[in-house]
């Protein structure tokens, strides 16, 4: 009912807004309301990242824009998590504020960044990535059969890193020149296999 709306109040619109339960009750406001933007000065983390995600969800730019505009005074943790926000509507307008991020001074900001980078098929992320590993996987003919053979990388250099490439195993056992040629080949986009080898998906 119209009436909820006065009662209810500018922050009580904006909890509504984020409960699935109350789905009745915002309906009435209309799909536009981004919720209090007091929120986002005084709220709590968790208050401020959901203010973070409706306006992202109605004004992609304005809320990637809000978030660079005070990313300075943001900690370290608050960075990664808002900066996870960006996953909502990602697009390539995004690239240039994301490359940014991959030289942040906090580890979970940059791997943020660098998943973020990483699904976005036309970016220089992407490229960086592409190039890296082609030559480390070849299509071989071995009688009738194709082969698909991989060589070892010899190391990382300081633009991989950036990129988010780990030269630590995880583990001992993993070997670290496999474990960078793991990396390598995930970071890279599927869909430059296709064309680097000629084949379908499905032959790869």
């Amino acid at each position: 009912h119209p009436a909820h709306r006065g009662a209810l109040g500018t922050r009580g619109q904006w909890l509504a807004a984020h409960r699935p339960d109350w789905q009745h009750v915002t309906g009435a406001f209309g799909a536009d309301v981004p919720g209090d933007p007091a929120v986002w000065e005084t709220g709590r983390r968790a208050e401020r990242r959901a203010y973070l995600a409706t306006l992202r969800d109605h004004e992609p730019a304005a809320a990637r824009d809000l978030l660079a505009a005070g990313w300075a005074r943001e900690t370290g943790e608050d960075r990664a998590d808002l900066l996870a926000v960006l996953a909502r509507g990602l697009s390539i307008a995004d690239e240039q504020f994301l490359e940014q991020a991959l030289d942040d001074r906090k580890a979970s900001v940059r791997v943020t960044a660098a998943g973020l980078l990483a699904r976005l098929p036309g970016s220089a992320f992407a490229g960086r990535a592409a190039a890296r590993a082609a030559s480390l996987l070849r299509v071989e003919r071995r009688g009738l059969r194709r082969c698909l053979v991989a060589s070892l990388p010899g190391g990382a250099d300081a633009a991989a890193l950036r990129d988010g490439i780990v030269l630590t195993p995880p583990a001992p056992a993993i070997g670290a020149r496999a474990w960078l040629l793991t990396q390598l080949i995930a970071a890279a986009p599927l869909t430059g296999w296709v064309t680097r080898f000629g084949l379908d998906p499905g032959q790869i």
